[in-house]
């Protein structure tokens, strides 16, 4: 995706992505419809996402559809491989950083299907090897892993039921003496989802996708200094999800399909932890667990006005509900799209969006620190509208020439004041050490497909 116009790599030790101005968490990343937090391995070397276990990926920043909502800048919907519901076959992958292995097949032949896919590093061994060889006193220890699991089970011949799972860990440590003192320094991360889906064909005009899921990321940091004074500091932070939606798909007649669902989710955020001890004295610093409730509902019409025009006109509606304070946002998609030739077509977007959470980090630090909050009453929701005027040319059979030229307006964007505020100590509140801000993108996109 960093090499796709528009987009530009997140900062060093992250594989976030920028789009279109916006910052890593604008991008709405989905697994199997649920949402993940961090999709960091091995500081940004490797993405938490395993080709292994992906069908197909659906990357959008421009038109977003209707059922789309939450984030500012992108879409990033990755769907799961269902399994091999015919016979059983394997893949393994070696290479010096790290192995793969997927499996899958049928658990009853035409009716159930598994895929089991798992990934691990043995870097550490490389790293313990070269640290031998130097005969360093010093050492680093570094570790990650995920493992996908999806399994799919046919009801009847109009339900289907699919159950998805994911969970990955990362986790670093460095050693090293000074001065007849050992300082440690830890720092792990992790994501977990689990999904259940049920499709229901209705008719031959209505279907649905009703989906339950859970999803939690995980972060900590710590220090340790041993000497004739001992210390140690540990900063932990989370936030997990529990939610329920359902989509449907119904097709009015072979010009015009309705799509409209609704959605809840139950956000819980920990946002800082931190826990300090000495001989002299022992502190904690933290902040409660904040609850938020939020809720959406969505339309969206597609219709074919004739052969050569395309209207696609929606519109999102978002709530939330968060320390006795209550924030709605109404946000309204369209799209229309016209065929002016055999070879080419024009299209012109228009998106507002809004987010009801935000991360707190600091790039220059080159580590995945990442803090998610919720709006709170002084520390609003995001909000964005996006212009989009695109044109795409058939050059021959094989490719095509698409250029877009865009303008982006965002208000409430946050960041730390400054780094002192990241590295902050003492029991000031999150929202003391942040400023909020505006930001305005506008850019020409041309890309051969």
């Amino acid at each position: 995706m960093q090499y796709l116009p528009g987009v530009q790599a997140g900062s060093e030790g992250t594989a976030g992505i920028n789009v279109r101005g916006g910052t890593p968490d604008q991008n709405l990343i989905l697994l199997d419809g649920v949402p993940v937090y961090n999709i960091n391995h091995m500081f940004g070397f490797f993405s938490v996402i395993n080709p292994d276990a992906v069908a197909h990926v659906d990357f959008m920043k421009g038109n977003f559809p209707a059922k789309y909502g939450g984030r500012l800048s992108s879409i990033m919907d990755i769907a799961m491989k269902e399994g091999n519901s015919q016979s059983w076959h394997g893949t393994l992958s070696l290479n010096p950083i790290a192995t793969r292995l997927m499996v899958e097949g049928p658990l009853k032949k035409d009716v159930s299907s598994i895929l089991v896919s798992g990934r691990t590093t043995w870097i550490n061994g490389l790293i313990g090897l070269g640290t031998l060889i130097r005969g360093s006193e010093s050492s680093t220890n570094y570790g990650f892993y995920d493992l996908n699991v999806k399994i799919n089970y046919k009801l009847s011949r109009k339900d289907q039921l699919y159950g998805s799972f994911y969970t990955g860990h990362d986790g670093f440590r460095r050693e090293f003496k000074f001065d007849n003192s050992l300082y440690r320094f830890g720092l792990s991360w992790g994501n977990a989802t689990a999904a259940l889906r049920w499709n229901r064909v209705w008719n031959n005009r209505l279907f649905s996708n009703t989906t339950a899921y859970y999803t939690q990321y995980d972060y900590q940091l710590s220090q340790e200094l041993t000497s004739e004074k001992r210390y140690n500091a540990t900063t932990n932070s989370s936030i997990k999800d529990k939610g329920i939606k359902i989509d449907f798909d119904q097709l009015l007649s072979n010009k015009n399909t309705l799509r409209y669902g609704a959605g809840l989710v139950h956000h819980t955020f920990a946002p800082e932890n931190k826990t300090y001890q000495n001989l002299r004295a022992d502190s904690t610093a933290s902040n409660a667990p904040v609850q938020s409730l939020e809720w959406s509902l969505y339309l969206e019409d597609a219709y074919a006005i004739s052969n050569k025009l395309r209207l696609v006109a929606g519109v999102h509606y978002q709530g939330q509900h968060v320390q006795k304070s209550y924030f709605h946002s109404l946000q309204p998609r369209v799209s229309l799209h016209a065929n002016v030739s055999p070879r080419s077509k024009v299209q012109f977007s228009y998106n507002r969006t809004a987010q009801f959470l935000h991360l707190l980090t600091n790039s220059s630090l080159g580590l995945p620190t990442d803090l998610w909050v919720p709006a709170i009453p002084n520390v609003g929701p995001e909000k964005a509208e996006q212009w989009a005027l695109g044109y795409t040319l058939q050059l021959n059979d094989s490719y095509n020439l698409t250029s877009e030229v865009y303008y982006k307006n965002m208000d409430g964007v946050v960041e730390y004041t400054d780094l002192s505020a990241f590295l902050s100590s003492t029991n000031i509140p999150w929202y003391d050490r942040v400023t909020v801000g505006k930001s305005r993108s506008k850019g020409l996109e041309v890309v051969p497909e």
